[in-house]
């Protein structure tokens, strides 16, 4: 009887010691860590007819550089990047031309999910557009 309130404590302790949010670091590694990453664009929503691209983006540390085989879908260019949590930001160093939506330009904050190889990241709008990036790390 004395150790049912240790045991409750024990468990108590480890349901609030895990965030549920936070990206899974296995092993020590960076949830995005070094290398080369392909894989997909999609932007999806309400009221968009929506297209995929093919996306590399490479990944040294916390830059970046990527590119698409559709011209400005997504424009990745070149920058740096920072992970919190279940979210990464992304920071573009690159001019741009105003002749195509500069929302595809790979900028900001999106969700991210990192399962073995495979990373998820998605960024929403409010007017419940998204854009979806899904990679395979190479």
């Amino acid at each position: 009887m004395k150790n049912i309130p240790l045991l409750l404590l024990a468990v108590t302790f480890l349901m609030t010691s895990c965030k549920k949010d936070e990206v899974k670091k296995k092993e020590g590694v960076d949830p995005l860590a070094s290398g080369v990453y392909k894989g997909e664009f999609y932007r999806g929503g309400p009221l968009i007819d929506a297209i995929s691209s093919h996306v590399t983006i490479v990944v040294t540390d916390n830059k970046f550089e990527g590119s698409s085989d559709v011209s400005n879908y997504p424009s990745i260019c070149s920058g740096t990047f920072s992970v919190s949590g279940s979210k990464i930001n992304f920071s573009n160093a690159c001019a741009f031309t105003a002749n195509f939506d500069w929302t595809l330009i790979l900028g900001g904050e999106y969700d991210l999910e990192v399962n073995g190889n495979e990373v998820i990241m998605i960024h929403r709008y409010d007017d419940g557009n998204f854009d979806r990036y899904r990679l395979s790390k190479q």
